[in-house]
């Protein structure tokens, strides 16, 4: 697998970060409202359940149901007990009301039900995990009140798209940075994800709320190259002077490039590369200090893309190895996800590197974007860059 053929890492985590996003907005909005109230007995079988829904502008809103079902596992099947709703069916706006709710423990799972509001169907206590949702009890002839439920409504969403750029590369993208997304009040997290192998990022399912959006950069998301950069916000250098980003309903708004600036560990510099061997199997050498006595343990501990059958392919070493040809982009780069083509090191030592590329660099696929004399290369050592362009190869 090339760079060429990897995704953009920010968009297959949509159900990763809706949950981030409801987890964070529940937790630092819904406080003490969500809190359980049971009232005084009454007659009749079965208790009440009662709880008003609004959405991240502080409207009530009408069309969501609450299905009201037994606790459990993370991934186990859910066990409908009463369906509750829709909001706003008796006129009150946002309410929702259940009675005949059999006395016992639940939790509580949120859903459009039909209406074109777009809500997602998420877990009480604003999470996806139903083992961590909040649960609620309900007696014979009680009445629980599960007070306000703050919900995203994801038909009102819109998406910000930008570019990252490297500073120790002029015009080159920074890869596998994250990217989260903040309200411009209260330093709620709405979403996150990281950027692609290009720099490249875009934010789905943001909310247009009053004031916009605001965003950081580096360090948030499993993101690899997070401790590569220093961290940034769009238009700032803080939460406070961060320009807000408006975001508009069902469209996607253009962001202004980003130049971030790398991080480099004390004491470790990089002077020098030089290539032996040929285009087929290029030898890297490089030097400098303060590299460390001994190689660093790879990151993860398998080969790249889990082939472990492929014994030369070596192994990712993160953020402490990086190799990149810039100009041919075949895929050779390791510190973020999705490279298939490791590093075999020949030797190591504090002032010096040697290492050869893996396997995968030879595969088929990469015909046409071997290391040539001209291609612009850059190498990264803990940090530490050094970009050039290939004078000669054998």
């Amino acid at each position: 697998m090339t760079n060429s053929e990897q995704r953009p890492l920010s968009v297959p985590r949509t159900r990763r970060r809706r949950t981030l996003c409801m987890t964070a907005l529940l937790a630092a909005l819904v406080g003490s409202s969500a809190g359980l109230s049971v009232g005084p007995a009454h007659a009749g079988t079965g208790g009440t359940v009662e709880v008003t829904v609004d959405d991240v502008h502080s409207l009530p809103v009408d069309g969501v149901c609450l299905d009201i079902i037994l606790p459990g596992k993370k991934n186990s099947p859910d066990v409908v007990v009463a369906n509750a709703g829709p909001s706003g069916a008796d006129g009150t706006p946002g309410h929702i009301s259940q009675a005949n709710v059999g006395a016992g423990s639940y939790i509580g799972r949120f859903r459009d039900c039909g209406s074109t509001t777009g809500f997602s169907s998420f877990y009480y206590g604003g999470t996806y995990n139903k083992a961590k949702a909040q649960p609620f009890g309900v007696t014979d002839g009680g009445f629980t009140n599960l007070g306000n439920q703050l919900l995203l409504n994801f038909g009102t969403a819109g998406s910000i798209s930008g570019k990252l750029l490297d500073a120790s590369n002029a015009g080159i993208g920074a890869p596998s940075v994250s990217v989260q997304a903040y309200t411009s009040t209260g330093t709620v997290l709405l979403g996150q994800g990281c950027s692609n192998e290009n720099g490249d990022y875009s934010l789905g399912e943001l909310p247009d709320t009053v004031g916009g959006i605001k965003l950081r950069f580096g360090k948030g998301a499993s993101c690899s190259n997070d401790a590569n950069f220093v961290h940034a916000w769009y238009g700032g250098t803080t939460y406070g002077t961060a320009t807000n980003i408006a975001v508009t309903q069902a469209g996607d708004t253009l962001a202004a490039d980003v130049t971030l600036v790398l991080v480099t560990k004390p004491k470790v510099s990089v002077t020098s590369i030089s290539f032996g061997g040929d285009s087929n199997n290029p030898v890297i050498t490089v030097s400098g200090s303060g590299f460390g006595s001994r190689a660093p343990k790879p990151k993860p501990a398998t080969r790249p893309c889990g082939e472990p059958d492929v014994a030369g392919n070596g192994y990712d070493y993160g953020n402490n190895v990086v190799f990149w040809d810039t100009t041919d982009a075949a895929g050779w780069q390791v510190g973020f996800p999705g490279d298939c083509i490791g590093i075999n090191f020949v030797s190591y030592s504090a002032t010096q590197i040697v290492f050869t590329l893996g396997d995968w660099y030879r595969v088929p696929a990469n015909v046409g974007q071997m290391l040539l004399v001209g291609d612009r290369f850059t190498v990264r050592i803990k940090g530490a860059p050094l970009t050039g362009i290939v004078a000669s190869i054998g």
